[in-house]
């Protein structure tokens, strides 16, 4: 897992060495910034984009989070 600050500013530029056909989940704490992140990846042309959500909404369904 890798930790991508979608808000500060430089997040185009982290994405923009990640290999744009391989598979990628995004999560955040509440869903808000990994749907921000994710519709920034696939606009600047990744293939495999998984939108988790929020971990708090993944947690209530019943997964496990490991830290």
């Amino acid at each position: 897992a890798v930790n991508a600050d979608v808000e500060g500013g430089q997040f185009s530029a982290f994405i923009a060495d990640l290999d744009k056909s391989a598979p990628y989940v995004v999560y955040c704490q509440s869903g808000r910034r990994a749907g921000i992140a994710a519709q920034a990846m696939v606009d600047a042309g990744f293939t495999e984009v998984y939108d988790l959500g929020g971990i708090a909404d993944l947690q209530a369904a019943g997964y496990s989070v490991v830290q």
